[in-house]
């Protein structure tokens, strides 16, 4: 049996949603945890790679995680991550749409959570660079705002609200990758924030809980 490791930031979606790629799959992995101040590490082992997460199967090191969930289906396709019409060019779309749009504003919403949330100053400054040169503003300028960027996130829960009112799943009947594209991240702002989606929409939390049933 393959010896998989995963090369991960806890604290991102991007490596939620691969851990939950692979629980799915039923591949058993471990974990290696790093923080901002350490990619470094994560540079070294996988060729020049300064971002996570990076998938080790053996003595293969695979980038970015569309990347590694193909590879991850390419190494075993049941069950399948791209169910039916849930092709994985689809999937990407609509990660594609969670990894600007959804991200943009839960990182508004959540920032003051997140860098609480770090344990160490080095990486609270670290993420806090980031997040100025990413979103040109401040992460106290994004926390006065909070009450705005909520208002965000309910557009766009309303949005998968009319979706999943009419099926189980954002792309059909099966889970697929694009449902663990965008449920990653409501898990992430449950760790960092406590932020719950609101009970005015039934079928977004409803889906949530069957993914988190499903691969958490």
């Amino acid at each position: 049996m393959s010896q998989i490791t995963l090369h991960q930031f806890p604290h991102s979606h991007f490596c939620i949603r691969i851990r939950w790629a692979l629980t799915l799959k039923g591949m058993p992995f471990e974990t290696r945890n790093y923080m901002p101040s350490t990619i470094d590490q994560v540079e070294a082992i996988s060729g020049g790679w300064r971002m996570v997460p990076v998938l080790q199967w053996d003595n293969q090191f695979v980038t970015d995680s569309p990347r590694i969930a193909r590879f991850l289906e390419s190494k075993q396709d049941s069950p399948t991550l791209y169910p039916g019409p849930a092709t994985a060019e689809v999937c990407d779309m609509v990660n594609g749409w969670v990894d600007t749009k959804v991200m943009t504003s839960a990182a508004r919403f959540a920032v003051g959570d997140l860098l609480a949330y770090m344990p160490k100053d080095e990486d609270r400054k670290r993420y806090r660079a980031r997040f100025e040169a990413f979103h040109g503003l401040s992460p106290e300028a994004a926390v006065a705002k909070k009450d705005e960027y909520e208002k965000e996130l309910d557009t766009h829960w309303a949005l998968l609200e009319t979706q999943l009112s009419r099926q189980h799943y954002l792309l059909g009947e099966k889970v697929s990758y694009a449902d663990l594209g965008i449920a990653s991240r409501l898990r992430l702002m449950e760790m960092v924030a406590r932020y719950f989606v609101p009970g005015k929409f039934p079928y977004v939390r409803g889906w949530y809980r069957s993914i988190r049933a499903i691969a958490d």
